[in-house]
């Protein structure tokens, strides 16, 4: 009787661990499908007219444990509302994922002002090279004709990306009198 006894309780605990572990492959998978909804929201709010009646949802998305959430959730308060934009970036330390970094950039862009720019300034002395096209851009957003410097000295940059944005920074001001310095950037590609 103890080995028909056995066998039910291990047939049970069998069972038991095949339904835990569904259940949790299927708490993962509907986590999974929030955390991308979340994203692509955030990523609307960024786009829309501010509305500082947000900033109590968005605030604690800026500390987030997912990268994913914290960029668009920078970009989405950015907009929402700058005051708080500005109290939450003064006691933030620099995000460790560089997509954060970039998202960031956009964020400053949108600012505009003194100590925005003085921020993206900051950024671009970023370590990380790919953050440096999302600076570029948004340095090129908030300063206009005044970033064509800038600009051109990124078409130097050992990074090809970092190049081809500069370029890109450029094209998209029409900046005259740059045709040597593309041309020297591309031949370096």
């Amino acid at each position: 009787d103890t080995a028909v006894f056995d066998a039910s309780l291990l047939f049970a605990i069998i069972v038991y661990s095949i339904l835990a572990l569904a259940l949790h492959s299927l708490i993962a998978w509907f986590v999974g499908r929030l955390t991308a909804l979340q994203r692509e929201a955030l990523r609307t709010l960024a786009e829309l007219p501010g509305d500082r009646s947000l900033r109590e949802r968005l605030v604690p998305l800026v500390g987030a444990k997912e990268p994913w959430l914290r960029g668009p959730a920078l970009q989405a308060l950015a907009r929402a509302d700058r005051d708080t934009f500005g109290l939450v970036l003064s006691s933030l330390d620099p995000d460790p994922d560089w997509t954060v970094r970039a998202s960031l950039a956009g964020a400053l862009a949108d600012v505009g002002d003194e100590i925005a720019l003085g921020l993206l300034y900051t950024l671009l002395k970023d370590p990380d090279p790919r953050v440096l096209p999302s600076v570029l851009e948004a340095v090129r957003k908030a300063r206009g004709a005044d970033a064509v410097d800038i600009l051109r000295r990124h078409l130097e940059h050992a990074d090809f990306a970092v190049r081809t944005a500069a370029a890109e920074g450029l094209a998209a001001l029409k900046a005259q009198g740059q045709t040597e310095a593309l041309l020297a950037a591309w031949k370096r590609s």
